[in-house]
C-alpha cells in the first residue's frame, strides 16, 4: 500500500524515505531497487484538473523522519534532481505516499484536504491529513503529485529525540491505518 517516491525524485542519499513512510515497509523498499527502474515507468500527461495536490520535495533538510536525521550523517544537506530532466511523479491511486504541509499545493479541488487532525501531536497531524486526503482524492477521480524542488530548506535548531518521541505513531500505527483507510468504503452509491 505505501509507495516511498524519494528513489524517483534523484535523490543525493539513497535508501531514504519521508516522514510518514511506513518504517516496517523499508527493508522490502529498499530490498525491491528494480521496482524503480526507468524500464517499470509510464511516461504521459494528466489532465491538470485530475491532480488534486502537488508535493514538492526540497532541497537542504527535507521532511524526513527523526529515525533519518538521527541514523545519517549528512542528513541535512541533502538534494533532490533539479535538471531539466526531473519529471513530476503520479502517485498511483494503489498506494499512498505521506505529504507534508511544506511546499504543497492544495488545488481548488482538494481544498477540503486542507483540514487537520487535532488529536495527535503535530509531528503527525499532515501525515495523517495526507493519507486520508489520498484516500477520498482515490474516490473523486484526483491524484497525488510529486514535483522536483522548488525550496530549499534550512530547518532551525531541533530536538531530534523530541521528535522521535513525536513521530511514534507514525512508526507504530502507519501499516495499520493505512490498512484501514484502503478497506474503507464510501456510502455514497455514486461512487
Amino acid at each position: 500500500l505505501a509507495f516511498n517516491p524519494y528513489p524517483l525524485m534523484g535523490p543525493s542519499q539513497d535508501n531514504s524515505w519521508p516522514r510518514g513512510y511506513p518504517i516496517a515497509k523499508l527493508q522490502s523498499n529498499f530490498a525491491d531497487a528494480s521496482a524503480y527502474a526507468p524500464e517499470h515507468w509510464d511516461v504521459g500527461d494528466i489532465p491538470y484538473s485530475n491532480v488534486g495536490v502537488i508535493q514538492s520535495v526540497c532541497d537542504g533538510d527535507p521532511d524526513n523522519d527523526a529515525i533519518f536525521r538521527l541514523t545519517r550523517p549528512g542528513a541535512l544537506d541533502f538534494t533532490f534532481d533539479r535538471t531539466p530532466l526531473a519529471m513530476n511523479l503520479l502517485v498511483p491511486h494503489t498506494a499512498y505516499s505521506p505529504y507534508n504541509a511544506q511546499a504543497t499545493t492544495h488545488l481548488y479541488a482538494a481544498f477540503w484536504g486542507l483540514y487537520l487532525p487535532i488529536s495527535v501531536p503535530g509531528r503527525v497531524t499532515d501525515i495523517w491529513r495526507s493519507y486520508i486526503t489520498q484516500r477520498i482524492m482515490k474516490e473523486v477521480g484526483l491524484h497525488l503529485v510529486y514535483s522536483p524542488p522548488i525550496v530549499r530548506h534550512d530547518r532551525s535548531a531541533h530536538d531530534y529525540l523530541a521528535d522521535f518521541q513525536a513521530e511514534s505513531d507514525l512508526y507504530v500505527k502507519a501499516n495499520k491505518f493505512l490498512q484501514c483507510l484502503d478497506e474503507w468504503m464510501s456510502d455514497d452509491p455514486d461512487s
